[in-house]
């Protein structure tokens, strides 16, 4: 039940959410190469996950989930089903700062689908994208404290409740 109320509060929150998504990488080498503690991680042709352009950060959290994570296998019930999943959460001086969302989808219905329970994601191709700020993840937090489904506020506090509650799998990557 914990479970479902945790659903329901993420999927209003991201409700609220909306920016430019599909923004430009910052400091990728442009060869595919890693560079030490650089976030690069290319989904598609098109997409590869970065960090943004111009935010400042201490704390980075990169999780994972493929198709048989809970959260995955639930919006799968919902008519959407994701090949892979990832968030990066960044915060700062203990306060989070955003959230982006990435989903690989299987087909272009199930990305279709997603939309059609969070409008404010964006989708190139099988590639789908939600960021939430820093004040919508404050409006979630609290409502995930206020439901005890989490105790803390920060990044790392939010990065714990989705490794708790859905088993995502934490990358290391480095700040």
């Amino acid at each position: 039940m914990k479970k479902i109320k945790a659903l329901a509060i993420i999927l209003s929150m991201a409700l609220l959410a909306g920016c430019s998504l599909f923004a430009q990488p910052s400091e990728t080498s442009g060869d595919g190469e890693k560079k030490e503690g650089v976030l690069e991680i290319k989904l598609s042709d098109d997409v590869t996950i970065a960090d943004p352009e111009g935010l400042e950060y201490d704390e980075r959290y990169v999780l994972h989930a493929d198709s048989s994570n809970p959260l995955v296998q639930f919006y799968a019930s919902m008519g959407s089903t994701i090949n892979e999943q990832y968030i990066v959460i960044y915060g700062k001086e203990e306060k989070i700062l955003g959230e982006y969302t990435y989903c690989v989808f299987a087909d272009e219905a199930s990305a279709q689908a997603m939309v059609g329970m969070v409008p404010t994601m964006e989708i190139k191709g099988l590639i789908g994208v939600l960021v939430q700020d820093t004040n919508v993840l404050e409006g979630s937090i609290a409502q995930l404290i206020a439901a005890q489904m989490m105790t803390g506020e920060t990044a790392a506090d939010y990065a714990n409740y989705y490794k708790d509650t859905y088993t995502f799998a934490e990358m290391e990557i480095g700040k």
